[in-house]
């Protein structure tokens, strides 16, 4: 496994170069390098996922292990980031008509593709003999259960989706302006940690189904504040010393995050500020993340189902292969949803 995990790292060492002082702003947190973080992490999401299919590990493993025991969750932070960040920055823009249009544009599309995925899913488990609790079967198909395609995240994503919608026409018709920004993004924020806590006490879910939620809220507090951080961060000076605090948050909250969640939610947050802050001053872009960051979401999707296929026929004793060939077919049938979505998408729209 280290032999593959080296290749990440040396993909995203080459990928990477000094950004230009002068056009900074204009780059670090655009739809093109969000695209190439998404890409890093999608496949260090599917590389935390097979290791749970080996039974044992060599000395040379153990730096990969290390590091992806200490990222746990904390992979997904950026996909929530970017999301709060985008949907933000689009409602600045269009103001509350593109609130009219998530719904149909980002709700129902994302509903829509999960049903597909969870009818394959159920589809594949049937065929190789596997039939799922019929309570669980249904409730799979709202996400809030699962048949291996971790559908926890799509739950979560529909739900911010419907809690975006609401903040923000309410501050809307409460206000205007950067101050309707402010109120919907507090309004936001509130909501999200009263669903975090519906999702913890009532609904008994795991810590993986709902500590990224803030980090949702936090993409969208920065779109709110960007220009502020941009002009902050411009001063070198200011830089540095906002990264040690940062590193030195990191650091200790990393090493207290299991003490108490409140110690999570921090670490995921300082590790969400850290990408940002290395992407102020480095650029990282190549054709092979940008390509894997396009495929992300299909990606986190399929991977269980490749996973469910090769791990009942046992090619897990052979790790690297079983490696290899779970990623290829995950890329192939990503490649093939992808434009299957977009061909129905064009004929829809």
């Amino acid at each position: 496994m280290i032999l593959i995990f080296v290749v990440v790292i040396l993909t995203v060492v080459f990928s990477s170069s000094i950004r230009p002082k002068d056009s900074w702003k204009d780059s670090y947190i655009s739809i093109e390098q969000s695209r190439s973080i998404e890409g890093i992490f999608v496949i260090l999401i599917f590389m935390g996922h097979v290791v749970r299919y080996f039974g044992s590990f060599n000395a040379f493993d153990m730096p990969y292990l290390a590091v992806i025991n200490h990222l746990n969750q904390a992979v997904i932070a950026m996909f929530l980031f970017y999301s709060g960040f985008g949907m933000t920055q689009s409602l600045k823009i269009k103001g509350t008509d593109y609130l009219k249009k998530i719904p149909f544009k980002r709700f129902l599309p994302l509903l829509i593709k999960y049903e597909i995925i969870t009818l394959i899913f159920l589809t594949v488990r049937l065929f190789i003999g596997i039939i799922p609790d019929t309570n669980k079967l249904l409730l799979s198909f709202t996400g809030w259960e699962n048949l291996g395609n971790f559908g926890w995240y799509v739950f979560i994503m529909l739900c911010l989706y419907i809690l975006f919608v609401i903040s923000f026409f309410i501050s809307h018709k409460a206000t205007s302006g950067h101050k309707a920004l402010i109120t919907g993004a507090l309004i936001l924020t509130a909501l999200s940690i009263l669903f975090m806590l519906l999702l913890c006490f009532p609904g008994h879910r795991g810590k993986w189904f709902y500590d990224t939620i803030l980090i949702f809220c936090v993409g969208s507090w920065y779109s709110i504040f960007k220009d502020k951080a941009e002009t902050f961060l411009d001063s070198d000076l200011r830089y540095i010393i906002t990264g040690f605090i940062c590193l030195a948050l990191y650091a200790v909250t990393a090493y207290f995050r299991d003490l108490h969640f409140v110690l999570h939610e921090l670490f995921l947050l300082c590790f969400t500020a850290a990408v940002i802050l290395i992407t102020v001053k480095i650029n990282i872009k190549s054709k092979v993340l940008d390509f894997f960051g396009s495929l992300a979401f299909p990606m986190f999707m399929f991977q269980g189902l490749a996973f469910l296929v090769f791990s009942n026929l046992n090619i897990q004793s052979s790790p690297y292969l079983f490696v290899i060939i779970t990623f290829s077919v995950s890329v192939i049938i990503s490649i093939l949803f992808k434009k299957i979505s977009e061909v129905f998408s064009r004929k829809a729209s």
